[in-house]
């Protein structure tokens, strides 16, 4: 998808199960679930969500689980959307997410995942989150940002990002869990 306009459905604006996937410069806005929901199984495909603007969705701005493979995730606006801005999870810690130039505000997590981490939760997989902009959003753990290994041996790397007037019952800012 490229230059798309993806706005007002009644389940999730993009659904992606399978495949190397490509969504940029698109708008998707007002969908009555998650923005994007990537579930990628069996895997070892790649992924790229880049130079979107992701707004007021009803579930979450973008979900990505991967069994295995690669994804990058960048450039996008995240705002507003009622569930975290960006959950990022695998299945068996043979993914490797990256997570930078992202502007993330005004996502308000609630409920299951939506609950860790108002703008970005990581969950498992390999991740490098970089100069991303996390500002004014909520969950009830990790405000800004919560990120966890899920007892696996995996490499999170969290550099050069502002996380500032976020919200949360612990961890405001951000939350790391093991």
């Amino acid at each position: 998808i490229n230059y798309g306009t993806i706005k007002n459905s009644a389940k999730h604006g993009v659904y992606i199960t399978q495949g190397t996937s490509k969504i940029r410069n698109s708008n998707v806005s007002n969908n009555a679930q998650r923005g994007i929901h990537v579930y990628n199984y069996p895997g070892g495909n790649s992924l790229s969500i880049e130079g979107n603007t992701i707004s007021s969705n009803a579930q979450g701005g973008v979900y990505v689980y991967m069994y295995a493979g690669v994804s990058t995730i960048s450039d996008n606006t995240i705002t507003n959307n009622s569930g975290t801005g960006l959950i990022a999870t695998d299945g068996a810690s043979a993914t490797t997410h990256t997570i930078s130039k992202n502007f993330i505000s005004g996502n308000i997590g609630s409920g299951g995942y939506g609950a860790y981490g108002g703008g970005i939760f990581v969950n498992n997989p390999n991740a490098t989150i970089s100069n991303n902009i996390v500002i004014n959003n909520s969950g009830s753990t990790g405000g800004g940002m919560y990120v966890t290994d899920g007892g696996y041996n995996v490499t999170q790397t969290i550099t050069n990002n502002v996380i500032a007037h976020n919200s949360a019952a612990q961890g405001g800012a951000l939350y790391l869990s093991s």
